[in-house]
């Protein structure tokens, strides 16, 4: 009596345990496969930059299936995924911005990135740093143009390369713009000049409204032979070149902009080479540095000159010819009148023939 009445529940018992007994086996007959994980990244990401290429390496931290390079974010190769090295010989001057992917199973690994500066073939560097951009006068530009038109292959940049960087530049121009558009060099940028000056045979240019009275000064600004004792007012009028060792002795109109101008005066090493008409102060003076090379301080812009009898192209073919920075034979037409006040008239030189025009632009 007493088993046929726990019959109904021995039989609930049994069937929970078949129940349970076929859970287990199922689970058992189909495992569940983890997806795979990321892959490590590639490691000792390195750049090396030389004239004809940039040649990228790196340590593969995994037996990738392939490996994914890119240059500013954009899909540059895909290689083998043994690969450890890459040549890129299409890379502009500028600055870019290297990543290296290791893809496995279908996974990409995290990014190994790495920024390098490549010059190509660009000649002379011109920095006009990004607080300036907003004045009226694009000075910088004007600068690229007009060593462009003299055949120089000139290259425009708003962050300034390292020293290393510079040092395969024939020159280098600097726009620190004019109140309220101007930028206060920094200690570390100053260094990197002024280290740059110290190379034999170093061109250095450097302009800006604030920067040689208003502005903190440091060993940089010593070494282009100009001392300022008056932060200036808004009275820049023509220009007049001054005779001397660069001839540069044409007169200019000045319609750039004109606030807070540092009036120059040549130290005991240096040479004005603008003055100022009314009132009459210095704005540009050379200095011929020890090693070799020249360094220029201006407190106008370059590219608010409009040169008489001539263009800007006409006056840069003037400094490159005082900076001892020769532009190849074969120049376009010039007219240059050799003695202020001959604007509308006078003896001209003139130099025929043609000439190619490289230009390299880089914001960044």
């Amino acid at each position: 009596m007493l088993l046929k009445a726990l019959r109904p529940t021995l039989l609930w018992v049994a069937a929970l345990s078949i129940l349970c007994a076929q859970t287990v086996v199922s689970a058992q007959a189909t495992p569940t496969v983890p997806a795979p994980s990321a892959p490590p990244a590639p490691s000792a990401l390195a750049v090396d930059v030389f004239p004809e290429s940039t040649e990228i390496t790196w340590l593969n931290n995994a037996t990738y299936d392939a490996i994914h390079i890119f240059r500013d974010a954009d899909p540059l190769a895909v290689l083998g995924g043994e690969a450890e090295e890459y040549a890129d010989d299409s890379a502009t001057p500028g600055y870019h911005t290297y990543e290296v992917v290791g893809v496995l199973q279908g996974q990409a690994s995290a990014t190994a990135t790495r920024r390098a500066f490549v010059q190509g073939q660009s000649t002379d560097l011109i920095w006009s740093p990004l607080d300036t951009l907003g004045g009226a006068t694009d000075s910088a530009q004007a600068i690229l143009a007009a060593l462009a038109a003299n055949a120089r292959t000139p290259l425009r940049v708003t962050e300034l390369p390292t020293l290393n960087d510079l040092a395969g530049y024939e020159s280098v121009w600097v726009t620190l713009g004019t109140f309220p558009y101007n930028h206060v060099l920094r200690p570390n940028e100053a260094d990197t000049l002024e280290r740059y000056s110290a190379a034999q045979g170093a061109v250095l240019y450097m302009e800006g409204g604030d920067t040689w009275f208003d502005d903190p000064s440091t060993p940089l600004h010593a070494k282009f032979g100009a001392v300022s004792t008056n932060g200036g007012d808004s009275d820049l009028s023509t220009q007049i070149g001054i005779p001397g060792v660069c001839l540069i002795v044409l007169d200019a109109d000045y319609v750039g902009e004109n606030s807070s101008i540092d009036r120059l005066i040549p130290g005991t090493s240096g040479q004005a080479l603008f003055r100022n008409d009314t009132p009459a102060y210095d704005t540009v003076v050379l200095r011929s540095l020890p090693q070799g090379g020249y360094a220029v301080a201006a407190s106008h812009e370059f590219g608010g000159l409009q040169p008489l009898g001539t263009d800007r192209a006409g006056l840069m073919e003037l400094y490159l010819d005082c900076l001892e920075l020769r532009a190849p034979t074969n120049l376009e037409l010039r007219t240059i009148h050799p003695a202020r006040g001959q604007a509308n008239g006078g003896d001209r030189v003139t130099l025929r023939g043609q000439f190619t025009r490289q230009t390299q632009v880089y914001f960044g």
